[in-house]
């Protein structure tokens, strides 16, 4: 079975200024309870019991569950956007700031503009710095930050490495 192919965004493409934003996802129940599943963190402010009402009037998602679906958004959503696939090759740093809490039943999308592309020692790479904001339906913001990705430039790569399920490189063609 072959996979549908799509033009991919290289280096290239991408220029400081450019902007866009992704569609809206709802953030359910069921969201919070598998991330509370996959992280362990079975705090009462997200999973139910007693909610500290100095700080929040009903029960909140985990911060990086946001974080997590606005990558997953970006990645989601570009290629339907945008017509394209991503040649991102990995996310390098996130910087990232919680302004408002994320509450379950909110729907939120991301809005992102390039801030920076820098060159790297090899000739088949370069660095996209993105500056993104996870905004709810009321046009709040409740996270933002910084994301740098390595990205695959135009032309014939001089190496592709293979990784396994746990990140590691299994071989290397050249």
């Amino acid at each position: 079975m072959k996979k549908a192919m799509c033009p991919r965004w290289y280096y290239e493409d991408f220029s400081v200024g450019q902007k866009g934003s992704t569609y809206s996802r709802l953030i359910t129940e069921a969201d919070v309870v598998n991330y509370a599943g996959i992280s362990g963190d079975f705090h009462p402010a997200h999973v139910g019991g007693e909610v500290d009402r100095d700080f929040f009037t009903e029960r909140i998602a985990h911060g990086l569950l946001g974080t997590s679906i606005a990558i997953g958004l970006l990645s989601r959503d570009l290629p339907m956007i945008t017509g394209t696939c991503s040649g991102a090759v990995a996310e390098l740093e996130i910087t990232w700031q919680f302004k408002a809490p994320l509450f379950i039943g909110e729907s939120i999308h991301v809005e992102w503009r390039v801030i920076e592309k820098r060159k790297t020692r090899k000739p088949d790479q370069g660095i996209i710095c993105h500056c993104l904001s996870v905004v709810n339906q009321e046009g709040r913001i409740l996270q933002k930050g910084r994301l740098v990705q390595l990205f695959k430039k135009r032309g014939k790569s001089r190496s592709i490495a293979r990784l396994n399920a746990f990140g590691a490189v299994v071989d290397r063609k050249r």
